[in-house]
């Protein structure tokens, strides 16, 4: 059983497993940031595009990509690789595969 109580802005989160502290502001920016991902990926299921020529793809990727801060490098025609440089000691590969 939880229970959730807001403070001033601060979410307390009571559940059997002990409580924890989560801002609401951090939250609205968790959610903003989940609806902007399915707005790109319902986006991108409306390019029928097959094989691997994918301009379309390929241009509002790059439209998306362009407001980022990543170094972009471009493969094969369609394929793009984005940079973060976030200063980490390790990286974490992705990819999109059949969308």
């Amino acid at each position: 059983m939880k229970m959730i109580k807001i403070f001033a802005g601060i979410i307390v989160i009571i559940s059997c497993s002990g409580f924890g502290f989560v801002m609401a502001s951090e939250i609205y920016a968790r959610i903003k940031y989940l609806e902007k991902l399915k707005t790109h990926r319902r986006h991108l299921h409306q390019i029928p595009e097959i094989d691997r020529d994918l301009p379309e793809t390929k241009a509002y990727l790059l439209s998306v990509l362009e407001q980022l801060d990543c170094e972009l490098t471009f493969l094969c025609g369609s394929g793009i690789c984005a940079w973060f440089d976030r200063g980490a000691a390790d990286t974490v590969p992705t990819w999109m595969d059949c969308l």
